[in-house]
């Protein structure tokens, strides 16, 4: 199987909101799929593409088939008026193509567009969340790049 990952397009936006779906349904909210709003995850996934990082997983022998992807967003850090940080907001992979490569060739580009962000000066840090139950592997994968800084919980979802 060839896994490629890419910089995501206009183009790629609607195979990504399909993605983002499937992720939301498997997401700590609760009902996450029976509310998600494929006009707001689009407009999520565009300020993305201009001010952040999109990166698709691609099957090339599917006829090119999306089937992950990874996304980050660069805003202002909260506590400061013009200091810039990337956070990524999503990170998914369809199951049956979860024991292949894509979500560490995701992950792989996200910290080298990370790395880039920060050492030309355009972000002072990058963050990265997992799922609970994620797995042993996908939290030592991220601990070689990033320090475990919080824990989230969630109250309803």
């Amino acid at each position: 199987m060839s896994i490629f990952v890419r910089a995501a397009e206009q183009e790629d936006i609607l195979s990504i909101i399909h993605l983002l779906e499937k992720f939301a349904g498997e997401s700590g909210v609760k009902n996450g799929s029976k509310h998600f709003s494929p006009q707001a995850v689009g407009g999520m996934v565009g300020y993305s593409l201009m001010n952040g990082c999109c990166f698709v997983a691609v099957n090339k022998e599917e006829e090119e088939e999306t089937v992950g992807v990874i996304l980050g967003a660069i805003g202002v850090n909260s506590w400061t008026a013009d200091i810039r940080e990337m956070r990524e907001i999503a990170w998914y992979v369809l199951p049956e193509y979860r024991k292949t490569k894509a979500g560490i060739k995701l992950y792989g580009r996200y910290v080298e567009y990370s790395k880039e962000l920060i050492e030309g000066g355009d972000i002072c840090a990058s963050f990265v969340a997992t799922l609970t139950g994620s797995g042993e592997q996908i939290e030592n994968l991220v601990l070689q790049d990033f320090e475990r800084s919080e824990v989230h919980y969630v109250m309803g979802g």
